[in-house]
């Protein structure tokens, strides 16, 4: 299996991939710039990648995140408007 396919495979599965995925599978990161450069990926921020057939869902800005920051935590309103509950403040 190429390189090329080894990295879409990759998207598929995570959905959104980041140069250090691609490198713990031991290839370079200069494919994911030379296949969005092909048009194989698209660039969602800086750093992040996903296939072009990849829907952008009402929470991709939540997927973004825990992508690029694995260990950040989403909190208070942000978490509340994911779950559906709308913040209720008593004065």
């Amino acid at each position: 299996m190429g390189r090329q396919q080894q990295i879409l495979d990759l998207a598929r599965e995570k959905g959104i991939i980041r140069a250090e995925d691609v490198e713990a599978v031991g290839i370079s990161r200069n494919y994911l710039y030379r296949m969005h450069k092909e048009g194989l990926l698209e660039k969602r921020a800086v750093g992040l990648y996903a296939l072009q057939e990849a829907p952008v869902a009402e929470n991709s800005s939540l997927a973004e995140v825990a992508r690029r920051l694995p260990h950040a935590v989403v909190c208070l309103i942000s978490a509340l408007s994911y779950h559906g509950s709308p913040p209720r403040f008593l004065f």
